[in-house]
C-alpha cells in the first residue's frame, strides 16, 4: 500500500509517539520515560497533532531529558557515550518491523507442487 508522506504522517506519527512512551529510557533503561524530540517541535499544541518530527522522538528518563536540554545534545552524547540519532533510527526501525508484523498482508510465497 502506498501512502503519500502527509497521509502517512497523519495516520502514524501519534501512534509512533505512543510506542516511544512505552519503551524504556535509551540511556538508563528506566521505565516510564519522557519523549524527547531530537528535531525540536516547540511548546505550542503541536505535540498532540500529527507531525513528521515525532519520528525523531526517543525515550529518556525525566532527569536525562532535563539534562539534555540544559547541556545540549553534543555534550550529552559525549558524557553518556551514546549517539541519540542512532537510537532514534533504531526505535523507528523496530516500530516499523512491529507494524509490518501486525499487518494482515501475507507474502506471496511460491506454491509447493
Amino acid at each position: 500500500m502506498y501512502l503519500p508522506n502527509e497521509d502517512y504522517i497523519k495516520l502514524y506519527s501519534l501512534d509512533y509517539l505512543d510506542y516511544v512512551r512505552k519503551q524504556n529510557c535509551c540511556v538508563t533503561g528506566q521505565q516510564m520515560p519522557d519523549v524527547h524530540h531530537l528535531e525540536a517541535i516547540g511548546t505550542r499544541g503541536g505535540r498532540k497533532e500529527p507531525n513528521q518530527r515525532h519520528f525523531s522522538a526517543i525515550p529518556l528518563c525525566r532527569d536525562l531529558h532535563i539534562e539534555v536540554h540544559q547541556i545540549g545534545l553534543h555534550k550529552f552524547q559525549e558524557k553518556h557515550n551514546i549517539q541519540l540519532w542512532k537510537e532514534a533510527y533504531y526505535h523507528v526501525a523496530k516500530w516499523l518491523l512491529i507494524k509490518m508484523d501486525k499487518t494482515e498482508i501475507e507474502p506471496n510465497l511460491p506454491e509447493n507442487n
